[in-house]
């Protein structure tokens, strides 16, 4: 079955196929293949949530009923570190105050 979806959903080399055969919207976190490791997912809709889990890269996705969405790597991989109240990458900064609101992006 695999080979026969495989033929005919769109998907480039360095992409993944999602293919839902429901009959609802499925909506839920998919395993990324090596290939997305530190980068971001985004599929025709967009830049797609992904987060680091483990040893693994997972992305929030959903995927129309009975249809497919494909996704791409997005973005350079990164560090983002996280320590104390600050949350940072190579993009953005930010602190968070200790009553839990943002003190600063920077």
């Amino acid at each position: 079955m695999a080979g026969i979806l495989a033929a005919h959903l769109p998907a480039a080399a360095g992409s993944l196929a999602c293919f839902n055969s429901l009959p609802h919207t499925w909506r839920g976190l998919v395993r990324l293949p090596a290939a997305f490791a530190g980068a971001g997912a985004r599929s025709d809709d967009g830049v797609v949530p992904t987060q680091v889990d483990g040893d693994a890269t997972v992305a929030l996705v959903e995927i129309p009923a009975q249809g497919w969405l494909t996704l791409r790597p997005h973005g350079q991989p990164g560090a983002t570190t996280a320590g104390g109240r600050t949350l940072e990458n190579a993009l953005v900064r930010y602190d968070v105050a200790a009553d839990g609101t943002l003190a600063a992006a920077i």
